[in-house]
């Protein structure tokens, strides 16, 4: 293996690391585990109130099952004085009905009021319970989705970490005049070298000159593109022709 193509195939390991990183970033900020952060967010605020309403209705319920047992106590006192026969005089009686007939709309009114508040509680209880449900799903999800990222995640560390290490190693098989020169285009250039194809450069798609393309398919020595600056590297064998 050349000098030349083992820049090369620094450079494909280089782009290689660029894309994992990109990789990693769009796991990391992935718009499917927002969403559903967001989602889950919304379950947890309607919970929260649909758990006060319930709270607070329970409370009203208990008050107003309180006053319809007073109520309903004092009804039966008054029907034990207005039938018992102990009370005869007009006025009383009359007076009696008048309570009777109040404190049984009264009566009627209260349970109205229980019935209305059990169907909101009902609603509520059932809203609830549909909500802590869809929370259950969508934290299951989430935590699937999290999983999932870790998996890919701890792949991408291990595939970056391994490049880098290819990296070190073949830098570290090259005269340092050459990765010198590598790295200073590349401080100009995000691609410091391309391949020569058709008799181009596939870089800047000019022609080379043929004794310019001797020397590059020999490989022996650093050879820049006159047109771009950027190293020439020939295939030998042909691959690789989806990277310039």
């Amino acid at each position: 293996m050349s000098k030349i193509e083992n820049l090369w195939i620094i450079y494909k390991h280089e782009k290689d690391l660029k894309n994992l990183l990109k990789d990693k970033s769009y796991l990391q900020t992935n718009e499917n585990l927002e969403e559903i952060i967001v989602s889950m967010k919304e379950k947890e605020y309607d919970i929260t109130n649909f758990k006060t309403q319930l709270e607070v209705d329970d409370i009203k319920i208990k008050r107003l099952n309180h006053k319809l047992k007073e109520i309903t106590f004092e009804l039966k006192e008054i029907n034990t004085k207005l039938y018992s026969g102990d009370t005869t005089n007009v006025k009383k009686l009359t007076k009696l009905q008048e309570d009777e007939k109040d404190i049984k709309e009264k009566k009627e009114k209260l349970e109205n009021e229980i019935l209305e508040l059990m169907e909101i509680i009902e609603f509520n209880t059932n809203k609830l319970y549909d909500s802590e449900k869809k929370h259950k799903l969508l934290n299951d999800k989430y935590n699937n989705f999290k999983e999932d990222n870790k998996i890919k995640i701890d792949y991408i560390d291990k595939e970056y970490q391994d490049l880098e290490n290819q990296i070190k190693t073949l830098k570290s098989s090259l005269d340092p005049e050459h990765l010198a020169k590598y790295e200073k285009l590349k401080e100009k250039n995000s691609k410091p070298i391309s391949k020569l194809e058709d008799d181009k450069c596939r870089g800047c798609h000019m022609s080379i000159p043929s004794s310019v393309i001797s020397k590059v398919k020999r490989g022996k020595e650093i050879v820049n593109c006159d047109n771009c600056g950027r190293i020439l590297y020939y295939d030998q064998d042909g691959n690789d022709t989806h990277l310039k």
